[in-house]
């Protein structure tokens, strides 16, 4: 039997609050993840009346997260999260504002020995490192 303890350890950044010149308009959801056979989440976007970024993670065996956090971010609103002892799942629905389409969304991970660093990174489209890097200039 899978003996994985998983903690979430939300660590919301909202550029807004926090100054963040490279990444003005990024918030990011930062998860850790404890365990030795905890898989990379599989991450699902949806739209529709309720827009959100769903994370499926298996290999868990106790959850202790809070069920439901209020982000009220620019792009962010709300996340929750589930466990289902059968099958050692986590789920974590992040809650967007607009519909998927308007945003930029990606992920990266990092593994530390029996953790799991698992960050969920939204910006608006349009505000790519290109578009970011030096205003344009008229002749």
């Amino acid at each position: 039997m899978l003996r994985c303890l998983a903690t979430l350890l939300l660590v919301l950044t909202l550029c807004a609050a926090i100054p963040c010149a490279a990444h003005a308009q990024e918030e990011r959801v930062t998860m850790k993840f404890h365990g030795p056979d905890v898989s990379i989440p599989e991450l699902t976007v949806l739209d529709g009346a309720q827009p959100r970024i769903v994370l499926d993670v298996t290999g868990v065996d106790r959850w202790n997260a809070p069920a439901q956090q209020d982000l009220d971010g620019q792009h962010l609103t709300r996340l929750t999260s589930a466990y289902r002892r059968v099958g050692g799942q986590v789920q974590v629905v992040i809650g967007l504002r607009q519909p998927p389409s308007h945003y930029t969304i990606s992920t990266f991970y990092e593994v530390f020995g029996d953790t799991l660093a698992f960050v969920v990174i939204v910006e608006p489209r349009g505000d790519s490192p290109q578009q970011r890097a030096a205003p344009h200039k008229s002749p």
